[in-house]
């Protein structure tokens, strides 16, 4: 369950919130000291300027994320059972 459903859907989660208001905020930022202006008025389009880059960058460290989230869920699953539940290690192998 871990795996097919928690590790992604956890995952991108905390990535949507944790981007999305840093993106919102500085795109905010920088409509009110008129930077997006000054972009528009150079023919540059300012949100494939500024959005496109950084939406790239989140579709490629997802996956990457979700296999450290997965990973961790893992090694932590194996802890909690050897130590609260007397469950060996090599039964996680």
């Amino acid at each position: 369950m871990v795996m097919i459903e928690l590790g992604p859907i956890l995952t991108a989660l905390m990535v949507s919130g944790r981007c999305a208001s840093s993106m919102a905020a500085e795109i905010g930022t920088m409509r009110v000291t008129e930077q997006i202006d000054a972009l528009e008025v150079m023919a540059i389009d300012p949100y494939r300027f500024l959005n496109l880059p950084r939406i790239i960058g989140i579709f490629i460290a997802l996956p990457i994320l979700t296999v450290i989230a997965e990973f961790v869920a893992l090694i932590c699953g194996a802890v909690y059972a050897h130590y609260f539940l007397d469950v060996p290690f090599s039964v996680f192998n």
